[in-house]
């Protein structure tokens, strides 16, 4: 080994002992100085939480007018600008701290700095929570229209569920047997209306949901689209059910149609056979007026049987087909 590798050698040993010894002492540091905007943090999140708590009765059942809570709408903004105070004080001490960090040894900064940005991300969630209880007073008018458009979209709901209900009643045990013509259009007709009303309906939801900004309306809203898909669900199996009963009656009408078709060919037959007795009596040549007179018949009865036969075929292969 040369001299002067070894000098290279005991240099880094050196280094890396001066930075060991400064990564301890950094640590300590690191560990003393985290304490304060932890706590502030906290602190900022407890009183953004107060905020929360003490506006609760007010989120979920808004007066009609400031007028009529004006000291809890008092109370709630002097709140919120507490909390906001200890939200931007807790934000200036992470961000003195950071500087300080960022001159720690290698580990220590890594560590210090993952500390900082968890702290930050802490405090960016309580300045989002805390937002619209900063506008409390200007945004109520607002949240009063909102609570009265879900009171609407709920008794919209209450009616579609009903129409969809009504409509599942109706063909309640069709498995079974065939309705009437009549049932099957009054039971097509309210369940087109309902189908309609749903459809309707969860667009509306849909536009408010895009609408609102609050946690509360929008789970509300969800809970409401739940109870609408269910009643979706339910009207499609309805209306697959009238398809299979509107099917059946086609086929009745198309059974009967063909019968009465098969009925007419069989008479033109029997008719044929008529036509043809004059021939069976075992006469070998009969009269001459008589012998015109029954062929004419034949030929009149096979015409006739013709016909009916291919009205009968036409009729089952397009039915068929």
């Amino acid at each position: 080994m040369t001299l002067q590798k070894a000098k290279g050698q005991a240099n880094k040993a050196k280094e890396q002992e001066k930075e060991q010894v400064q990564e301890v002492k950094d640590a300590a540091d690191h560990k003393a100085s985290l304490a304060a905007p932890t706590e502030a943090v906290s602190a900022a999140e407890d009183s953004v939480e107060a905020v929360t708590i003490l506006a609760k009765p007010l989120m979920e059942d808004p007066p009609e007018s400031a007028d009529t809570a004006k000291a809890h709408i008092d109370e709630v903004e002097a709140s919120a600008n507490e909390a906001q105070t200890k939200v931007a004080e807790a934000r200036t001490l992470i961000n003195t701290k950071l500087q300080s960090a960022k001159k720690y040894a290698p580990e220590t900064r890594k560590k210090a700095l993952t500390a900082y940005a968890e702290l930050q991300g802490k405090l960016g969630e309580a300045q989002k929570k805390l937002g619209p209880y900063k506008r409390f007073r200007q945004e109520l008018p607002a949240r009063v229209q909102a609570k009265k458009a879900l009171a609407e979209l709920m008794g919209k709901l209450a009616d579609v569920e009903l129409e969809v209900e009504k409509a599942a009643l109706m063909t309640k045990g069709l498995d079974k047997g065939q309705m009437p013509e009549d049932e099957v259009k009054a039971t097509e007709e309210t369940s087109q209306k309902a189908q309609a009303g749903v459809g309707h309906l969860m667009r509306l939801m849909d536009m408010r949901l895009r609408a609102v900004t609050d946690g509360a309306s929008k789970d509300e809203l969800n809970e409401m689209k739940t109870r609408a898909l269910a009643s979706k669900t339910k009207i499609e199996a309805v209306l697959a059910t009238l398809r299979s009963q509107r099917e059946g009656l086609t086929m009745a009408s198309v059974l009967a149609t063909a019968a009465e078709r098969v009925e007419k060919v069989e008479a033109e037959s029997e008719r044929c056979q008529e036509a043809e007795l004059p021939f069976l009596k075992g006469v070998e040549v009969l009269p001459g007026d008589e012998s015109d007179k029954a062929i004419k018949d034949c030929e009149a009865c096979a015409r006739a049987a013709d016909g009916a036969v291919n009205q009968a075929t036409t009729f089952l292969k397009h039915k068929i087909a």
